[in-house]
């Protein structure tokens, strides 16, 4: 197992429930927030505020300058599915779910 947190969990050695626990309990730790799956976006409620969604880096997202991959963010969900509205002409779904009180409405 990994001593450092992967963001993107498609790339871990071994993709079961042990692994991906370890991995959000080292993201937890690391005060991050947002993991991927391939193409799913992950969260861990971080029980905090943290300087994660400012617009400096709404604005890095909206210019394309972060990649969903390389650093996870909801900034660039709603990205990804801007860009496929605009270039494929094509309606585009996100779905949210998780417990009440979760943080879901931020």
């Amino acid at each position: 197992q990994s001593l450092e947190p992967v963001l993107d969990m498609s790339k871990l050695r071994d993709l079961n429930e042990p692994a991906i626990l370890h991995n959000l309990r080292l993201i937890h730790a690391n005060r991050e927030v947002y993991v991927g799956i391939g193409s799913i976006l992950l969260s861990v409620n971080p029980f905090q505020q943290l300087p994660i969604y400012t617009p400096d880096i709404m604005e890095n997202y909206s210019r394309g300058e972060w990649k969903l991959r390389s650093h996870p963010h909801v900034y660039g969900v709603a990205q990804a599915c801007y860009q496929g509205l605009i270039q494929n002409e094509a309606n585009q779904a996100c779905l949210v779910s998780g417990e009440s009180g979760a943080g879901k409405t931020e």
